[in-house]
């Protein structure tokens, strides 16, 4: 089972559909299951696939893979309710990109730690794995399976085993490819890289995506 935690927004309900499509059994997991329910209930009729839904805690407690998704300001309240959850073997896995909106602008808050997914790493119980992947992918393209995702994926990590499973049930999203971007702290330039996208999507409009070539 795959929990994805702050599945009620744009980002979190694509990645649900895009695991569901992939034959993967996915939870959502929201601050209140009724909400976690309803979500699940909405996307599952979208795509015509089973997603469960339930509250964070219940949600993580009945998978191995936790998808974060959720405000970078939100990262220590949730650890804390989803922490008893957790399981030696467990992957967590930071999809979350630290921006703050000033004015039209968006720009990057970076935390002490140097990243977000650096940041949940230090306060993730030691035997569970954190990874990060999928900054740089346009959220509504995810949710628009019907579309081509025509996006390279950058995961960074420092469990190797871990970070290939991770790779693989990306590389099951149709035209998504999964880059292998070396050690968790590299995932401050992926947090940077994801901000740029969206500041340019702000200025160009459209869904704007990242092919790397010669890789």
């Amino acid at each position: 089972m795959i929990a994805v935690i702050g599945g009620s927004g744009n980002l979190g309900k694509g990645i649900a559909i895009q695991l569901a499509l992939a034959g993967k059994e996915v939870v959502i997991g929201s601050r209140k299951a009724e909400k976690g329910k309803q979500i699940a209930s909405e996307l599952s009729n979208q795509i015509d696939k089973k997603i469960e839904g339930t509250g964070n805690l219940e949600a993580v407690e009945k998978s191995d893979i936790i998808f974060l998704s959720i405000p970078h300001f939100a990262i220590d309240n949730m650890l804390q309710q989803i922490k008893p959850g957790l399981e030696p073997g467990n992957i967590l896995v930071s999809v979350i990109v630290p921006l703050s909106k000033e004015g039209d602008k968006f720009a990057l808050q970076e935390p002490k730690e140097g990243s977000a997914a650096a940041k949940i790493a230090l306060e993730t119980p030691e035997k569970v794995s954190v990874i990060s992947a999928l900054q740089i992918v346009p959220a509504k393209r995810l949710q628009t399976p019907e579309k081509s995702l025509d996006s390279d994926v950058i995961v960074c990590g420092d469990q190797p085993e871990a970070k290939e499973k991770i790779m693989k049930i990306i590389e099951k999203i149709p035209d998504a490819r999964a880059i292998d971007g070396g050690s968790l702290s590299n995932s401050n330039l992926v947090e940077a890289a994801a901000g740029l996208l969206v500041e340019l999507t702000r200025i160009h409009g459209g869904e704007v995506s990242i092919r790397f070539k010669g890789i």
